[in-house]
């Protein structure tokens, strides 16, 4: 490859509407789902499991993978609302604990 050439893409195609879609639906009831938990730690380890028992399936099934495991569990498991709570817990003085 000389100076000129783009760098290769890690994806092998661009995205489709139709991935994009479903991990958008995806997201949705698993932002719901976390908004309703309260509970990051629990969040977490439900959705390491689920994704875990996804990517454990055979033959893989990339479309349920794209809608349950990067879309739900994406949104359901997402490192911000521990990183929320997290800051909210250090600026009020308090210690933090695991949330449980």
């Amino acid at each position: 490859m000389n100076r000129r050439d783009p760098l290769p893409s890690p994806h092998p195609h661009p995205p489709r509407f139709e991935e994009l879609l479903l991990v958008a639906l995806g997201a949705v009831p698993g932002a719901l789902f976390r908004w309703l938990l309260h509970r990051d730690p629990l969040a977490n380890l439900l959705g390491c499991l689920l994704i875990g028992m996804l990517a454990g399936l055979q033959p893989p099934r990339p479309r349920l993978m794209l809608l349950v495991g990067i879309g739900f569990c994406g949104a359901f498991t997402t490192f911000g609302g521990w990183i929320a709570a997290l800051a909210t817990t250090l600026r009020q003085g308090a210690f933090p604990t695991m949330g449980w």
